[in-house]
């Protein structure tokens, strides 16, 4: 089967694709996949270094009339058209939306060509796009079982809740192991804090302008500290002005080194994030951006809270403490640390990736099986 993956523009939709097209790799060695991604940064740099074909676009963004205003129909237009002919040059049997606004104009075009459309939905509270293109998709996979309420019955009886796909290269890597690769102490209790993401800019201002307050914790605690490349430097002179050990990276690819690594991970509350943490068992700390569209990253912080998988820390929480009496508590309670990572471990889904690509291709060879049938009948 030839599979059409529609999405990204941010990891938290890229990455689930990613891990969806390692899947059908090994389900269906004989199929093909292939992307139809954003123009961001982001997205043909890292479906190149994953062995991808990449087809980058640009997608139509609604910002509200007074932003968008007439000019977001034509552009959807234009993407839906060179939506179509991806999809007629692929030969595509299926397509899969990623979710953002880099789906609509495949999703569109799926329906005009009456090809299955399935969709992924990595948090509690659906994207924008995902609630419009949910009315014709064949099939929904979502996360988290709060997102089912906000669906009609209709498009709530064509979702399933199976997790959100985890790169196969994301395994727990023992402790001991990871820190040794990192150029960390084995022994040393682990910090992680992922300052490092769209919209995590305070996470990094938290440790350089309350620097005082970690000096608490220097000779008892290691960090690894993932800022962007706008923080770095700032960010390695505070830790060194407070006597703590740490590894200051812009960005880090070989994320189950981190987990792997840490006692505790610090982070915004997106839906990849939490499904990677929870897939491996790794207790957390979660951050929701409260910027993030609808304030979603809340409600997925509260799921995952609920679970026992994470504690909620809202921003204004955490910016108004000390860094060290917020941590220090719970990253020297093992018994608290192996509770969240209880929970975690319940919630988590690692197998989510193969389960949604048999389910893809089921979807698509059950479409060409009616597809057949009708042409024998007519």
């Amino acid at each position: 089967m030839r599979v059409l993956l529609a999405g990204g523009g941010t990891g938290g939709h890229l990455f689930p694709g990613v891990a969806l097209a390692q899947a059908l790799r090994r389900v269906d060695p004989d199929g093909a996949v292939r992307f139809l991604c954003t123009d961001r940064p982001l997205d043909v740099p890292t479906l190149a270094r994953y062995g991808f074909d990449a087809r980058p676009m640009s997608s139509p963004r609604w910002e509200g009339i007074r932003k968008s205003g007439l000019a977001f129909l034509p552009r959807a237009l234009l993407s839906m058209g060179r939506s179509l002919e991806e999809l007629k040059d692929f030969g595509a049997d299926v397509v899969v939306g990623l979710g953002g606004y880099a789906e609509l104009g495949p999703a569109m075009a799926a329906g005009l060509a009456r090809l299955p459309l399935a969709l992924l939905e990595q948090n509690v509270l659906p994207g924008k796009a995902t609630r419009v293109t949910s009315r014709f998709a064949d099939r929904l996979f979502l996360q988290w079982e709060g997102s089912l309420a906000w669906f009609k019955p209709r498009v709530r009886a064509r979702a399933v809740v199976l997790g959100n796909p985890v790169r196969e290269e994301v395994v727990r890597t023992p402790s001991a192991e990871a820190r040794t690769r990192l150029g960390l102490a084995p022994g040393l209790k682990t910090l992680a804090i992922l300052g490092g993401s769209q919209g995590a800019r305070a996470l990094n201002q938290w440790v350089i302008e309350r620097v005082r307050d970690w000096s608490e914790l220097a000779g008892r605690v290691q960090v690894i500290h993932l800022t962007g490349r706008q923080d770095r430097p700032e960010a390695a002179y505070a830790w060194r002005r407070a006597g703590i050990r740490a590894r200051v990276e812009e960005f880090w690819e070989d994320m189950h080194l981190v987990y792997g690594a840490a006692d505790l991970v610090v982070a915004r509350a997106g839906g990849t994030t939490l499904a990677e943490l929870t897939a491996l068992g790794v207790p957390s700390v979660a951050v929701p951006y409260p910027h993030a569209a609808e304030n979603h990253q809340l409600l997925n912080a509260r799921e995952a809270e609920r679970a026992g998988a994470a504690v909620l820390l809202e921003e204004a929480a955490l910016l108004a403490a000390p860094p060290a009496r917020q941590l220090e508590g719970l990253l020297f309670d093992p018994d608290r640390l192996a509770t969240l990572s209880e929970g975690a471990l319940r919630l988590g889904r690692p197998g989510a990736a193969v389960e949604i690509a048999r389910a893809v291709l089921e979807l698509a060879q059950s479409h060409a099986s009616r597809s057949l049938a009708h042409r024998t009948r007519g």
